[in-house]
């Protein structure tokens, strides 16, 4: 990858061999609140939680009442395809950032398209209430556009399971104008 002396770094010159379409994350899961159950591979997760008493009779005590959890349950696979994606889009952050050596005005996110998930890298512009510009990024949107990883294959495991997912990424610009 090379840049021109006095350059900015929206000029250096990018090839598609510079960066890989693929990139791939594995992060082991260990979190009190969420436990795989075997017997129906499913996921126990706290879901809420319930105001309890606060332990003695009312008016008697100023300690806040303690909280109860609430839990829930989801099929693993469910869980998996969206942890998968969560952990994609941590990683195609960290790689926007590796590659273009900034993140500033741009937005990393999972949003649902046709059915399917997706991780979303938004190139974003802010305008106040009169249209003049308030935040955008220092890099431009074809340049994102260039660098921007086409998928991640993201595998999370929980206690002995496992899962893999390849969620596609694409990459869009937006204008958000403040009311």
């Amino acid at each position: 990858m090379g840049q021109d002396v006095g350059s900015s770094p929206d000029t250096t010159t990018t090839t598609e061999q510079d960066f890989p379409e693929t990139i791939s994350v594995t992060e082991s899961i260990e979190r009190e609140e969420i436990e795989y159950l075997p017997e129906n591979d499913s996921i126990r997760y706290v879901a809420a939680y319930r105001r309890g008493e606060s332990g003695t009779e009312a008016g008697e005590s100023n300690d806040p009442p303690e909280s109860e959890p609430v839990y829930e349950t989801i099929p693993f696979d469910d869980w998996a395809e969206t942890g998968c994606a969560s952990v994609g889009a941590k990683a195609v952050n960290s790689a926007m950032k590796r590659r273009l050596g900034t993140a500033d005005g741009l937005a990393t996110g999972i949003t649902h398209e046709n059915g399917r998930r997706i991780i979303s890298i938004t190139h974003q512009t802010m305008l106040d209430r009169d249209g003049d510009v308030v935040s955008e990024s220092h890099v431009k949107y074809e340049r994102v556009k260039r660098v921007a990883p086409k998928q991640v294959r993201a595998t999370i495991s929980l206690d002995s399971k496992e899962h893999t997912s390849v969620v596609p990424i694409e990459t869009e610009q937006t204008t958000i104008q403040q009311q």
